[in-house]
């Protein structure tokens, strides 16, 4: 614990800006890590990286359409509907006629795919202790912050 408690300690000397390409680097880095880390333990789970996104979007138990889905979680159509339907062999989730608009197809979790998801949630939630354990509360709420306000920067039209 000694380390937590001298953590503020570790501030760096000057205002100088990291090289150019530094921020990137290190971001790839921890995502890449991260992603290792999930897969292992979806893996545990018969899962894949990605489609516990889909498991946890249905956890509502509202019925989606794949382009709700798709827009959801922002990957294009055909990505979603390989997803889902792989997820639909392992009975995670069911697809059925919309009753409002029969051209629709709307996909719902399983009982199967609620347990799974109760069960997986466990795995997700430690990968994320695991990558934040040596920081504090306070770090951690300024990291959402600054994730927020970089993936903000990336999303503006300027």
């Amino acid at each position: 614990m000694a380390k937590r408690e001298n953590e503020e300690s570790d501030e760096i000397d000057g205002d100088d800006a990291p090289a150019p390409g530094v921020i990137t680097a290190l971001l790839t880095l921890v995502a890449r890590r991260q992603r290792a880390a999930l897969a292992a333990s979806l893996t545990e789970h018969g899962l894949f990286p990605g489609q516990e996104q889909v498991l946890i979007l249905l956890n509502d138990m509202v019925p989606r359409s794949t382009g709700e889905i798709a827009a959801a979680l922002q990957v294009r159509a055909p990505t979603i509907s390989k997803m889902i339907a792989r997820l639909e062999a392992q009975g995670l989730l069911k697809r059925a006629g919309s009753e409002s608009d029969g051209r629709l197809v709307e996909v719902t979790l399983t009982e199967k795919g609620l347990d799974l998801l109760e069960a997986s949630a466990g795995a997700l939630l430690n990968v994320e202790q695991r990558m934040l354990s040596d920081l504090s509360d306070k770090r951690q709420r300024r990291l959402e912050k600054m994730l927020i306000r970089m993936a903000r920067g990336l999303d503006s039209t300027s």
